[in-house]
């Protein structure tokens, strides 16, 4: 719950704010999760703007590879990925993807997160290849590691498809159309069944994927 989450953070800042001077890291970081929150909610302006100051203050205390930081640019590169803003996003985005894997190393659940992140930007792009790649290489660890995100990347490879059968589907033969629909259903498909059994039907996850399956049924 997105608002209540909110309420309760802006509430934690409000005490904070009240024992604490204005760059502290406490205060940074719960303004980090604020505006995550802030973006979740679609007040996008509001969690850039939140975003950009604590970057700032994470960057002054930790500096720029350290864990804290890192997150704050790739949750600040995601809400300049919805803005549109995608050459800053991918900055942001490739240099969480670079502290995470000198931290983490490359095989990692965070470091992962930040693979499926650029994908899905590089989608926006409409750099499929690369899309495919990044999906693919977080994929691969989530599998591993059994975790529910790998549902996100399997939604991302089908957006890759449906994408490619979108943009090429008057040059294409019905039998490559068919191949296009066809993977990015698969891919849909499995994203629906790793989802269904970590999310409840009526969560932002499964509406979005059930919403997409009907689409691709038309």
């Amino acid at each position: 719950n997105y608002q209540k989450a909110k309420e309760l953070l802006e509430n934690g800042y409000s005490i904070y704010s009240k024992s604490y001077p204005e760059n502290h890291p406490r205060i940074a970081w719960v303004s980090v999760v604020l505006g995550m929150v802030y973006s979740q909610l679609g007040n996008h302006l509001k969690a850039k703007h939140l975003l950009e100051k604590t970057l700032h203050l994470h960057k002054k205390e930790f500096g720029e590879e350290h864990i804290r930081t890192s997150l704050n640019l790739l949750y600040l590169g995601e809400v300049l990925k919805v803005l549109r803003q995608l050459a800053e996003s991918k900055n942001y985005i490739q240099q969480c993807l670079k502290n995470y894997e000198k931290h983490y190393g490359k095989e990692h659940i965070e470091t992962a997160r930040a693979l499926s992140s650029l994908a899905s930007l590089f989608l926006l792009e409409g750099n499929f290849n690369k899309a495919e790649d990044l999906a693919n290489r977080a994929l691969i660890t989530f599998q591993q590691k059994g975790h529910p995100e790998q549902y996100l990347c399997f939604e991302i490879l089908s957006d890759i498809y449906y994408k490619k059968y979108m943009q090429d589907r008057y040059n294409n033969t019905p039998q490559q159309k068919e191949n296009l629909s066809t993977q990015a259903s698969k891919y849909l498909n499995q994203a629906f069944k790793i989802g269904n059994t970590h999310f409840q039907g009526d969560s932002p996850h499964m509406t979005r994927i059930k919403s997409k399956i009907q689409n691709l049924k038309k």
